[in-house]
C-alpha cells in the first residue's frame, strides 16, 4: 500500500504540482507541495486563482489511492480522513525546516535512527542521488506542459 501511495504522490509532480518532500507513515501522510498553475498562457503564473487548488490536488490524491488500496483490500468506503492540515511556506527556511520535519517523523515514532534509513519518504527517493531522480528540482513551464501531456 506504500507503494501505491507513494507513486501517485510523485505522478504529479510536474503535473499539478511541484513536490518538494514527503513522507508516508502507516496512518498519515505528510506532504510538502507547491501547487502549479492550470495548463494555459504563461502569465497564468500571475494569477492566483489558475492555479491547481490544494484541496482539489488532496482530493484526488485520497480518491484515487483509497480507491485503489480498497480494491486491494476487497473493501470499500473511507480510508483517508476528511480533513487535512495545511500551512503556509513563507521562505527558503520555512521550506528546509518543513522539509527536515517530515523526514524526522519516522525517527519521533521510532521506526529508524536516521531519515535515510525510512523507505517510504523523500530521502529515499528525489533526495538520495538516484539516478531517476536526477533533475528532479529542476523545470519550467514547458517541463511541466511535457509531464501533463504522459
Amino acid at each position: 500500500m506504500f507503494e501505491l501511495v507513494e507513486s501517485s504522490l510523485l505522478f504529479g509532480h510536474k503535473r499539478s504540482y511541484l513536490i518538494f518532500g514527503y513522507v508516508i507513515m502507516a496512518n498519515h501522510c505528510h506532504l510538502v507541495i507547491q501547487p502549479l498553475p492550470e495548463p494555459g498562457d504563461a502569465q497564468d503564473w500571475l494569477h492566483i486563482r489558475k492555479y491547481h487548488r490544494l484541496e482539489e490536488i488532496i482530493r484526488s490524491i485520497k480518491n484515487f489511492t483509497s480507491l485503489q488500496i480498497n480494491r486491494a483490500l476487497h473493501r470499500s468506503g473511507h480510508f483517508w480522513e476528511e480533513e487535512y492540515f495545511d500551512r503556509m511556506i513563507r521562505n527558503d527556511k520555512d521550506l528546509e525546516s518543513s522539509i527536515d520535519y517530515i523526514h524526522h517523523n519516522p525517527i519521533r515514532w521510532k521506526l529508524v535512527e536516521q531519515p535515510e534509513d525510512y523507505r517510504w519518504s523523500s530521502m529515499a527517493t528525489i533526495y538520495s542521488g538516484k539516478i531517476q531522480y536526477a533533475g528532479w528540482f529542476e523545470w519550467s513551464l514547458d517541463s511541466c506542459e511535457r509531464n501533463r501531456e504522459r
